[in-house]
């Protein structure tokens, strides 16, 4: 980092209001979540640990226990099996902070953000301002608030540039939790998609992600106002404001159509050189939704394993029984959160184009 980017706790924390507050990241929240936030930098260098960590935490530590030491040590090593050191230490260090965060009343800012991911401040501030300068960007949408996407693009940046050009360019992408289009923003200006298509389930999300197809100009995105599953059916969505839409079962929140991808595909005519899912703990369902496309296309693969201990666990089994030749890694890509925006990326070994 140079002189002007922030070296200690306290300089990163002025960095992160600004990042926070001058680009308008709390426009459109209430004067209550804008208070939180000042209250937690006052109260810096700690931090209040979000009701969210508490509860998957809660649930990582139920599902450890029920395990038992043997069984969960089996799971880890099975989980760790052909990746890389960072991948496993990422791995580790999610399983321990959700199960050490849950209890905790306040954080130690050195333990809660990733000073990884900050160290190269300079290098994702440049990768961010070049996507901005490609065009404009809607005010409901903050790119230096999300690294994780317009930096890490959800973890493609992880896989070989050959990989990515050759299964990207000129095929689908399937974006599976499009929120409000910031993942499509990214997909279009940095690579060469066919068809981009949007899923958001969320009413209120769809709207924006429009907004964000007209604003942005991206003619090659199609926005889906479904959500993804194993199979075809009417689910419940529980609206949350800053993303994290769950379905949930019919009789509760908001009425929202569900599709399994091999369906979708077969049907549009799709062939996806990418998955990128998001989808607030259905990515395990939705996978099994998928099997047969991912098996026929083998696409690269962006799924979100954070949420809850089965996907955590049972994800990356169920892609190796399935798939051959394909290598995974695991990235946490977001600073201002321990366990946030952590990916299970998987690419395809072999040279065979589809």
């Amino acid at each position: 980092m140079n002189s002007e980017e922030p070296k200690t706790i306290s300089e990163f924390a002025y960095f992160h209001i600004f990042r926070y507050f001058f680009e308008e990241r709390y426009y459109f929240c209430s004067l209550e979540v804008v208070l939180r936030k000042l209250r937690e930098y006052i109260n810096w260098p700690s931090i209040r640990p979000d009701g969210l960590i508490r509860t998957r935490g809660d649930e990582f530590h139920r599902y450890c226990k029920v395990l038992g030491h043997s069984r969960l040590s089996k799971k880890l090593d099975e989980f760790k099996r052909d990746m890389d050191e960072t991948s496993c230490a990422v791995v580790e260090k999610i399983l321990k902070d959700y199960i050490k965060f849950r209890s905790q009343n306040r954080a130690k800012a050195e333990e809660w953000y990733d000073y990884a991911v900050l160290s190269n401040l300079r290098d994702i501030d440049k990768k961010i301002n070049s996507i901005i300068a490609m065009g404009p960007i809607p005010k409901h949408i903050s790119p230096h608030s999300y690294p994780d996407i317009f930096c890490y693009e959800s973890g493609l940046t992880f896989v070989p540039e050959e990989i990515v050009k050759r299964k990207i360019t000129g095929k689908d992408i399937l974006d599976c939790g499009a929120y409000f289009g910031d993942s499509a923003i990214v997909f279009h200006r940095m690579h060469k998609p066919k068809k981009i298509y949007s899923f958001e389930p969320e009413k209120a999300n769809y709207a924006r992600l429009l907004e964000t197809i007209e604003f942005c100009g991206i003619k090659n995105a199609i926005a889906v106002n479904m959500g993804v599953g194993e199979c075809k059916k009417i689910a419940g969505i529980t609206p949350k404001a800053g993303g994290g839409s769950k379905i949930v079962n019919m009789g509760r929140g908001e009425r929202t159509h569900i599709t399994d991808i091999d369906s979708f595909v077969k049907k549009n005519g799709i062939v996806p050189g990418l998955i990128k899912m998001d989808i607030a703990g259905y990515e395990l369902k939705a996978l099994k939704g998928a099997l047969k496309t991912i098996k026929k296309y083998r696409p690269i693969l962006l799924i979100a394993i954070y949420y809850n201990p089965v996907n955590f666990f049972e994800i990356k089994p169920l892609l190796e029984k399935n798939l051959k030749g394909y290598r995974f890694l695991v990235r946490h890509i977001a600073y201002n959160h321990p366990t946030y925006e952590t990916p299970l990326i998987g690419y395809p070994l072999d040279e065979e184009a589809i």
